[in-house]
């Protein structure tokens, strides 16, 4: 349902002398029982001890923890507590007094049951100096009747008068939490003692991240994320808790207070996507009222939305929603007439009106409707002319569901098309040969129609950049013949590429007819300027056009003819260029046809339709049945596969971007100005981009994988805190 914990068991690898080998360290052969030793404690890698309990009035793992922890000389240390099967606390002495370092306790996919204490007593101490304690619980299940955190002061939890405890970090990851009973609250209280001044207050982030709290079994009335002491009035302003993606299963969620952790009127509650664009979600019964309450998110306070549904009830969420929360998808497709179209496939879920380059579409019923894989689309297509391939349209969709609105903007266009193409493995060569040489002729055709450089930079970053030299024509350059019956013959590289036939003063267009071998094409004919147009696709134009006046054989003309003109005759090299790409342009999209249908010309089962040609003074009006393999058939070439439009944005670099998950932050932003992104981020700390550049390396390895994987429309590249990147 998006923001569902990811919750594993870590492999094992038992070695010959019967020590077990664990992602965190290698366990001792006499402590390798994992049934009587469900709970394994390392250090920095080292495994320092097992145990069969978590914490108790005698010790435990968690006393063992701290006893690494607590007043080391290094004060860095990373401690890890490791599960190997499912355990029960039944004391409280969890507390972190003293402790410094990191402490992960990582669940291994088993349950950890609280009964009826608490997990963890944070309890701090005055130090010698001012050291930090970051603990992380993650990956597994937690049944629980108290808090999984109880903050308490004792006169210095969060600091002494003289010298504070700077900060004391807590984060749940990935866990999948259900509440049985009691009276106490998931974070439980936080108590202030009086004696503690202003200033010498302890920082404590609470973090929780791709969490699931099931709360169906929780009574009502508890306020889930609390913080205060029924007998304080004022709560420690140092106290941040921050909810990323997670999923909250009730009953009534009415019945419950989402938190009480305020100052005036700022709360220290921060609901938040998680890095992967899930919002905080709510699963509710059918029969339960709609959540009422609103949740502080991005500064503002912000409704749970109706976005679904699922066998146990509805689905809502909050903040910002992504259009694939409404259920809605945005596709594209090029159709190959002589010019090159968009077609632009938007779902009809939630959709209530779109704007496409400036004009708006309100009364959807007058828009084309197809299926596609199921799914009902809106179609709209957005012709190209040659110089203009480079350019982008913008597709506005405005969606409702529930009274809840919200607009997001899709900028596409041929060349991001294409470039998905090329990059996809799975299509074929003759594909992505295809959809480089539509480019190729775009590039073409912006030199020569003196179009925009930066335009013409996109492209470099997307073609080989030896592919105008590799791609050659086959089409051989053929010497203009004689058009009898007409002025003469061009071709036109226009709004719409064609075969151009003018024709002599007082001639009669329905007198000529015009072939590619025995089927007659469509054409238009242009009064004004006394030309008829060829209207056909453009595997078609590869093929030389005859012509007939009055039933009369008169003669032919070509592309490879105009070819010869712009090469031999005008010697013009930007020309030449032009109508080379252009003519490849056509070879590639006859040859990916007949991958696609098949070669006319093979046996093969024929699906009919009905063909009509209207009456001229020396062609009666006819009807046959003729087959999609002719060429007068213009079978709609969207089989370069619909692809969904989102842009994928990457972030390369050390601590300085991973610092305060800025990637979750940009994808927030982004979602929150309703551009659909897909944000990866790969970062390792006091790392150079030199290092992720070498393949040999633990992140270049990682690196080149992602290059070869994914195709990137925006890329931050962040290098060390003392390099100029130049």
């Amino acid at each position: 349902e998006g923001g569902m914990p990811t919750v594993a068991h870590h492999p094992e690898t038992v070695l010959a002398d019967g020590s077990v080998e664990t992602i965190y360290g290698t366990i001792p052969a006499d402590k390798a029982d994992a049934v009587a030793y469900p709970i394994a404690v390392f250090m920095n890698g080292k495994f320092k001890g097992a145990d069969s309990v978590f914490a108790s009035s005698n010790g435990g793992a968690f006393q063992v923890a701290k006893n690494l922890m607590d007043n080391n000389s290094e004060r860095n240390n990373v401690v890890e507590i490791y599960l190997r099967g499912d355990i029960k606390i039944t004391a409280r002495h969890s507390n972190t007094g003293q402790m410094s370092g990191t402490l992960i306790v990582d669940l291994n996919g088993f349950t950890m049951n609280a009964g009826s204490y608490m997990i963890y007593n944070a309890e701090g101490k005055k130090y010698d100096e001012i050291y930090p304690l970051t603990l992380t619980t993650k990956n597994g299940y937690i049944t629980t009747k108290a808090p999984l955190l109880n903050c308490t002061a004792y006169g210095s939890a969060y600091g002494d008068l003289s010298v504070p405890v700077k900060t004391m970090t807590f984060n749940f990851e990935n866990l999948k939490i259900t509440r049985t009973a009691g009276t106490l609250d998931i974070l439980g209280k936080y108590t202030e003692s009086t004696s503690i001044t202003t200033g010498k207050k302890t920082e404590v982030p609470v973090n929780f991240r791709n969490c699931e709290f099931d709360l169906t079994g929780a009574p009502s009335g508890i306020t889930i994320f609390n913080a205060l002491d029924p007998d304080i009035t004022q709560c420690n302003n140092e106290l941040k808790v921050t909810i990323e993606g997670c999923i909250f299963r009730m009953n009534d969620v009415n019945a419950f207070t989402w938190y009480n952790i305020t100052e005036g009127n700022d709360s220290f509650v921060t609901f938040k996507a998680d890095e992967n664009g899930n919002y905080p979600t709510l699963i509710l019964p059918k029969t339960a009222d709609a959540p009422t309450a609103k949740i502080p998110m991005g500064g503002s306070e912000m409704p749970f939305v109706k976005t679904g549904e699922t066998a146990e009830g509805y689905i809502y969420k909050a903040g910002v929603l992504a259009a694939s929360d409404f259920g809605f998808k945005v596709k594209t497709s090029i159709t190959l007439d002589s010019q090159v179209t968009l077609n632009i496939y938007a779902t009809d879920n939630s959709l209530a009106s779109f704007v496409l380059d400036g004009v708006k579409y309100t009364d959807l019923s007058t828009v084309q409707t197809v299926e596609v894989g199921g799914e009902t689309y809106y179609h709209v297509s957005v012709p190209f002319a040659s110089d203009e391939m480079l350019k982008s349209v913008v597709f506005t969709a405005d969606l409702e569901s529930n009274d809840y609105k919200q607009s997001f903007d899709y900028t596409l266009g041929i060349p991001k098309y294409a470039s998905r193409l090329i990059a996809d493995d799975s299509v074929s060569a003759n594909t992505k040969l295809l959809a480089a040489d539509v480019l190729s002729y775009a590039k073409a055709a912006y030199n020569y129609f003196d179009g925009s450089a930066d335009e013409l930079k996109v492209l470099d970053a997307i073609l080989d950049k030896d592919h105008d030299k590799m791609s050659t024509v086959t089409t051989v350059p053929v010497a203009p013949t004689e058009t009898p019956g007409l002025k003469s013959a061009t071709l036109v590289l226009g709004d719409k590429p064609a075969i151009r036939f003018y024709l002599p003063d007082g001639a009669d267009a329905s007198d000529y007819a015009f072939y590619i071998g025995n089927w007659k094409i469509k054409t238009t004919y242009n009064a004004d300027g006394n030309y008829i147009d060829t209207d056909v696709y453009a595997y078609e134009l590869c093929e030389t056009v005859t012509y007939t006046v009055k039933g009369e054989a008169a003669g032919s003309y070509s592309v490879g003819n105009y070819y010869y003109h712009a090469k031999n005759v005008e010697k013009n090299d930007k020309l030449t260029a032009l109508v080379e790409r252009f003519i490849k342009y056509l070879e590639s999209a006859r040859t990916y046809r007949l991958e696609v249908l098949g070669d006319p010309s093979a046996a093969h089962t024929h699906t009919l339709f009905e063909r009509s040609f209207e009456m001229t003074a020396y062609n009666p009006a006819y009807t046959e049945k003729v087959c999609a393999c002719t060429y007068s058939e213009k079978t709609q070439l969207t089989g370069l596969d619909l692809g969904e439009e989102k842009v994928t944005v990457y972030f390369l670099g050390n601590s300085y971007t991973n610092y305060n998950d800025m990637s979750s932050m940009f994808g927030s932003i982004a979602s929150s100005m309703g551009i659909d992104v897909d944000v990866i981020k790969r970062t390792k700390g006091s790392w150079h981009l030199w290092k992720f550049q070498n393949p040999n390396d633990e992140g270049g390895v990682t690196f080149h994988e992602d290059l070869a994987k994914y195709d990137f429309d925006y890329a931050f590249l962040q290098d060390g805190s003392t390099q100029t990147l130049a």
